[in-house]
């Protein structure tokens, strides 16, 4: 009778050892898998941003507002995802590599398809300069009195010029406040309008004004009054005998800032007008 050979069994460790590079294999598959399929799922050209429009402005070039946005999509995340894949598109670095430049007000960047991006912006329009006691530094302001960006060598009056005493233009901050800003704007354009040109604004901490005309004087003038009074107040001693003679250019200055009360400085003597006889 035959004696029966025993099956020989593997052992332990070598089976689990088997089991342990046939389930790294599988991972290892399902992992290349895996990353194959974001690799080409993410530059499919049905969610790949092409197209990139750009509206708004005056003065700032879409294409340089298009160069930037464009430059983000270029690149991948971790070397898999690219940059222009729809889903992932780095919209926050847009915002703030276009807002960097100096004259952007405001900018928005929205998905209008899974392959077009549209951007707009608003930029700060330059309204006046806000000016050095010297005239040497300024920088732009806007139609609020915002100081936005510092302004080239001008010469000539393109922008009415404002300071302020004892204090430096700088960018970033409210320079004016709106109220003032708007006055003495306001007033500015009633003189204007009766011929009579402003070349600077000086504005103090007690809310006087100093307005240099351009060809020569001064109107000293408080900010808590209205632009209309002031200037009526300004006219009707001008229409009084006693000052017919007053023309811009020739007076040192003429001082509004008492009420009913003008002060008229004609280079060699000053005299006072009160309201008893010069105002109505």
């Amino acid at each position: 009778m035959k004696k029966q050979r025993r099956k020989k069994r593997l052992d332990p460790n070598t089976l689990l050892l088997i089991k342990q590079v046939v389930a790294g294999v599988l991972l290892l598959m399902l992992f290349a898998i895996i990353v194959f399929s974001i690799w080409y799922g993410t530059r499919m050209s049905a969610v790949t941003i092409k197209d990139v429009e750009v509206e708004g402005g005056e003065t700032i070039s879409h294409q340089i507002i298009k160069n930037i946005v464009t430059q983000k999509l270029e690149g991948t995340y971790l070397g898999l995802i690219p940059r222009q894949f729809s889903y992932m598109y780095p919209r926050q670095e847009m915002l703030d590599d276009v807002s960097e430049l100096e004259r952007i007000k405001s900018v928005s960047i929205e998905r209008e398809s899974l392959t077009e991006l549209s951007v707009s912006f608003e930029e700060f329009i330059p309204s006046a300069l806000w000016c050095a006691k010297d005239g040497e530094k300024c920088v732009f302001l806007d139609q609020t009195g915002y100081a936005y960006g510092v302004a080239p060598s001008l010469s000539g009056g393109s922008f009415l010029r404002l300071s302020k005493l004892g204090v430096e233009p700088v960018t970033g901050v409210q320079a004016f406040s709106i109220e003032t800003f708007e006055k003495v704007n306001r007033l500015v354009d009633l003189l204007e309008a009766n011929n009579w040109y402003i070349a600077s604004v000086e504005v103090d901490v007690a809310n006087d004004a100093y307005l240099t005309l351009t060809e020569g004087g001064e109107l000293k003038v408080n900010l808590a009054d209205e632009a209309e009074q002031i200037v009526e107040n300004l006219f009707t001693v001008l229409s009084s005998p006693d000052f017919s003679d007053i023309e811009v250019g020739n007076f040192q200055y003429i001082d509004l800032r008492f009420g009913n009360k003008v002060f008229i400085n004609e280079f060699e003597q000053e005299v006072a007008s009160s309201s008893e006889d010069t105002l109505e």
